[in-house]
């Protein structure tokens, strides 16, 4: 499943996609938000039965005073399967981004696998992220784990890149694109990879 979503500038929207995976089912998603005034998106995978598998990707550029708010469900009820979350994204001006994402491992679903991301990058003072992911384990046979990070374009990559002769506004916006591009290049759609990257070069710092 890919989505590419880009609203204007007074649209609030809320997305909502749910999958139950059956015996040895593959699931990959991946979303592209660009634009919106205030939106929602929930992402939930049950991974229902043995061999199961799910790959859940999410891609966020915000600016102005526009609002997000994500939440995302990895629910492994079964024995031997694997989930893996990747959610990044971009803030510039005075907008707000919120992550409350949960892994949660029945007691039943041993030999589970499962990894959670959240990043964010901060391209303004006045942007702000909360960014909250969180496990239940019941199972004692597993390997689990999460990882938030919230940062700015660090100086050091800044300071480099301009030794070697580029810009600071071209540095900054091959550094943001290249923050993005771990989820941007999963997208099978090469139209919508090329419109996801031109969208980053056009209006990004």
């Amino acid at each position: 499943l890919t989505k590419l979503q880009h609203l204007g500038s007074r649209t609030d929207a809320l997305t909502h996609e749910v999958v139950q995976l059956g015996r040895d089912a593959a699931y990959k998603s991946a979303a592209v938000l660009l634009g919106g005034h205030s939106l929602r998106h929930e992402a939930v995978a049950g991974l229902a039965q043995p061999g199961s598998s799910a790959k859940l990707y999410g891609m966020y550029i915000l600016r102005n005073r526009e609002r997000y708010d994500f939440y995302t469900h990895q629910h492994h009820k079964a024995p031997d399967t694997v989930s893996d979350l990747l959610f990044k994204g971009s803030l510039l001006g005075r907008s707000r981004a919120s992550y409350l994402g949960s892994i949660t491992v029945n007691p039943e679903a041993q030999r589970t696998d499962a990894y959670q991301r959240n990043r964010s990058l901060l391209l303004s003072p006045q942007a702000r992220v909360n960014s909250s992911p969180q496990l239940e384990i019941l199972a004692n046979e597993v390997r689990c784990s999460h990882g938030s990070t919230v940062s700015n374009i660090g100086e050091d990559e800044l300071f480099y890149m301009q030794t070697r002769g580029v810009d600071e506004e071209h540095c900054r916006k091959l550094l943001v694109s290249g923050f993005l591009a771990e989820v941007v290049d999963v997208i099978p759609m090469a139209a919508l990879r090329d419109y996801a990257y031109n969208y980053i070069a056009e209006h990004l710092l």
